[in-house]
């Protein structure tokens, strides 16, 4: 099966496939989500399995790499 259900306004992506991309453990997922600081994108129930909406992933990406810039954390 597809990791990815795909849909042309917002991939859906599972989440052991995010832990993967992000390089960290589906507890460590389970952490951000429940510590409203880390704003961390919610995800949607499927089946019991959560999805998080690619652009929403994409967005939060961008937005710690900026803090992170802003905060000198990055050469």
């Amino acid at each position: 099966m597809n990791q990815v259900l795909s849909a042309e306004t917002g991939a859906m992506i599972p989440k052991p496939a995010l832990a993967a991309e992000l390089g960290v453990s589906s507890r460590t997922l389970s952490r951000w989500l429940a510590d409203a600081t880390v704003e961390f994108p919610r995800p949607i129930t499927i089946r019991s399995r959560l999805y998080f909406n690619r652009v929403g992933i994409e967005a939060w990406k961008s937005a710690r790499l900026r803090a992170a810039l802003i905060a000198g954390e990055v050469a």
